[in-house]
């Protein structure tokens, strides 16, 4: 018995591997497109930094966004690494806007040179998550990168 379901658990991964040659697990990754950076609220001691992020699904599945990790990086300012929850889902065949956030201290922001760098961890549902927990296969994940100057 044991045998027949280390054949199942092999048969299954042989497959999933012919099938995603070049993908993450039959999941097409979605486009992430940085499309606005700017000053939110400024105060003495520093600002808000608030990035814009289009985010296009062009799977057939819903894909939950439990997590998003970016880096910040301000010239003169300084590096800040930042972890999101934004709760939200892609669409299938969709797209949806998420608003990233970072307190940046100091003063004489504006005019200032400003990246992002992150990554984005996607969690399908159902049978296709079950499949990928059992098998140890990493979740789906998709890098994400922009800059403006700060106004």
């Amino acid at each position: 018995m044991a045998y027949h379901m280390g054949m199942l658990r092999l048969a299954c991964l042989l497959i999933l591997s012919l099938a995603c040659t070049g993908c993450n697990i039959g999941i097409t990754r979605p486009e992430v497109v940085v499309t606005d950076v700017r000053l939110d609220e400024v105060s003495e001691g520093g600002a808000r930094v608030l990035f814009d992020l289009l985010i296009v699904n062009p799977n057939d599945e819903e894909l939950p966004m439990p997590t998003v990790s970016y880096r910040v990086d301000v010239v003169g300012g300084g590096s800040f690494e930042l972890t999101d929850r934004p709760y939200a889902a892609l669409p299938r065949n969709g797209q949806t806007k998420v608003t990233l956030a970072a307190a940046v201290p100091g003063v004489n922001l504006p005019g200032k040179r400003v990246t992002v760098d992150g990554q984005i961890i996607f969690e399908p549902q159902g049978e296709l998550r079950k499949l990928l927990y059992d098998n140890y296969v990493p979740l789906p994940r998709t890098d994400f990168s922009g800059a403006g100057v700060l106004e």
